[in-house]
């Protein structure tokens, strides 16, 4: 084991399952529209997709260059450490929550119950 790495895992906090819960319901929407786009491309909706994923792409540029924006004219003024302690292995339930719903999500779709699962939501 390399000297510095911190190979110990921690117990599991409130913190970490709300995170996986988040992480799983997360990726059971996107398996869902990833699985409706996929169905868009295959019937040959290509120009749908397209102006779906460059409207996406759009909004998170967006975001990105708005946050900069605000960095920019609004410094905080509070600077990072120059040397940052290791941090413990996150809990492998909190990694898979995000793997886990994708698959869940595209399962469902597959399957035609996406529907049930978004009449589900508020």
């Amino acid at each position: 084991m390399e000297e510095g790495q911190n190979s110990e895992r921690r117990g599991m906090s409130f913190g970490d399952w709300c995170n996986s819960a988040v992480n799983l319901v997360i990726g059971v929407l996107l398996g869902l529209t990833a699985y409706g786009l996929m169905q868009l491309v295959t019937t040959g909706a290509w120009t749908l997709v397209i102006v779906i994923l460059v409207g996406a792409a759009g909004v998170i540029l967006l975001e990105f260059g708005i946050y900069r924006l605000f960095a920019w004219l609004l410094p905080s003024g509070i600077r990072a450490p120059t040397s940052h302690y290791p941090k413990a292995r996150a809990p492998l339930i909190r990694l898979l929550g995000f793997p886990s719903g994708f698959l869940i999500g595209a399962i469902f779709a597959h399957f035609n119950l996406g529907n049930s699962l978004l009449e589900m939501l508020p």
